[in-house]
Formats: C-alpha cells, structure tokens, sequence
C-alpha cells in the first residue's frame, strides 16, 4: 500500500472520530464542537509529519535459515509472466493516481494563494480607523475580549466585506458603509470578529484550508471545513450573548449584515467572519 493512501486512512479515521465527536455534543455549546473539530484537523495536518518520525531500530535475535530443499520444483509451471504483468499494471496504475492527485493540489493551492494575494490588496486599499469612536470602541473591546495585541480597524472598498484575518496583527474589515452604522450593530460586529480573533480562527481555518489542498479528493476534509466554519461563527455568537447582549438584538443585527453581504458577494476572501470565504 501506497505511502499516500496509507496517510489517507489515517487522516479519515481522525477527521471521522472528529464529526462523530460533534454528534455526541449536538446539545453543548457550539465552542465544545469547535474544539473537538480542531483538536481533529490540527492531529490530521500533524499526521503526516509523526508518519515520517524516524523509529528507532529493534534488535531481533538471528533466526536460522529454513531449507526448503525438500519441496518440489516445477519448472513447467509459468508464474513469472502474470507477475510482472501485475506489477507493471500496478505501478502505472500507482503513476496516474500520484500525477492526478498531485494536479489537485497544486490547483487547491493555487486557489488558496489567490484569496490570500486579495486580503493583502484589500489590506492594502482598505483605510485604517485610527480615531474617532469606532477606533476607541474597537479598543475598548479589544481589551475587554483580552486580546493583549493590537487588532486593526479598518475600511474597505468591497461592499458588504465583513472579515478578520491575521495571526500577529489582526485586521477586522468592515465595509466603508460601517461609518453610517448605529453604535448598537457596530458593537454587535465588532464583538462577533474580535471573537474571532480571541479563538485564533484564522490559523485555525487556515489549518483547515491547507489540509484540504493536500486530500482534496476526500470528502470527510471539506465537510470538516465547512462544519469548522459553521461552529465557529456559531461559538463567535455565544460570545456576544454571553457578553450581555439580548438574543433578539443580535440576531436581528447580525441578519441585516448577512443580508449586506449576499447583496454584495465577493468569493475569493481567506478569512474568518460572516463576508469571508475562500473561493467557492
């Protein structure tokens, strides 16, 4: 069995024990079946690398040689040919799976490269708030989310784009029509992405987007991704509520702001948040 398909199993097996993990926690909070899906993506993106650990060599005792001179030779039987025709068969057969598996990658990482070149033009285009009363609201939630690094706020010139992306200093982008919003919803959005940002789900999805440029052709990796993301906006809601913000009001916020994003759709977005996608 091939190396490709022996880490094939592995992975499904994690990623599978990961959705049934999620089934038995139907009825918790959203941020329990968030952990179990990461707990399963950051062990299937780190199997590969155990696979490969060297193993230290175990000693066996000498075994003497078996004699098999008593057994009987029929050199009038052909079994030679058929096996060589197998493992010729079998290692074109190998060649092509390898050539088209590794066609998929490079597409999926080709893809993935793209949406991030685009949060770096967005990045680039986008206009910094660096004062006024969304940026010392930002602030002030920030350092009540307990994020000790700097989150930058920003503008950008995509309508409906709401997105956090980032490791070291994160960007939440808001669209420019963000300026006009009531103090009400902009404390709403912004919680909901600086809970994003708390939770790390930008490494986190990325984890998840790398995972999917390597096995592509499985189907348990994107229905993790897409439940990965799923839950995380999911715990990013309880955050709010949790926060002392009435369940009416933040439904009622943040259905107007996915509303605005599906007015203005953009796909290829790698980010976390409700306008974030990587190409679809």
């Amino acid at each position: 069995m091939s190396l490709l398909a022996v880490l094939t199993i592995k992975v499904s097996a994690i990623l599978l024990l990961a959705l049934i993990g999620t089934l038995f926690l139907r009825k918790s909070w959203a941020a329990a079946r968030r952990w179990v899906l990461a707990v399963g993506v950051v062990s299937a993106v780190a199997a590969p690398a155990l696979h490969v650990l060297p193993i230290p060599p175990v000693r066996v005792a000498p075994v003497e040689p078996l004699v098999f001179d008593a057994l009987p030779v029929r050199p009038d039987v052909p079994f030679t040919e058929p096996a060589v025709a197998a493992v010729a068969t079998d290692d074109v057969v190998g060649r092509l799976a390898v050539t088209i598996w590794l066609v998929g990658a490079v597409a999926s990482v080709g893809v993935l490269l793209v949406g991030l070149a685009r949060l770096r033009w967005l990045r680039a285009s986008a206009s910094r708030v660096k004062d006024g009363p969304w940026h010392r609201l930002c602030a002030d939630l920030a350092g009540s989310c307990g994020l000790g690094r700097g989150v930058d706020l920003l503008l950008g010139p995509s309508p409906g784009l709401v997105a956090t992306w980032g490791w070291r200093r994160p960007v939440v982008m808001l669209p420019v029509s963000a300026s006009e919003w009531p103090a009400e919803r902009m404390h709403v959005v912004l919680l909901h992405e600086l809970a994003h940002v708390r939770r790390g789900d930008w490494v986190l999805q990325m984890s998840a987007e790398a995972l999917r440029c390597v096995w592509w052709f499985n189907p348990l990796v994107w229905a993790v991704r897409a439940r990965l993301r799923r839950e995380s906006e999911h715990a990013a809601d309880d955050l709010v509520l949790a926060r002392g913000v009435p369940a009416a009001t933040c439904a009622g916020h943040l259905v107007e702001l996915v509303k605005e994003v599906r007015k203005h759709r953009r796909t290829v977005v790698a980010g976390a948040g409700h306008g974030a996608s990587v190409t679809s």
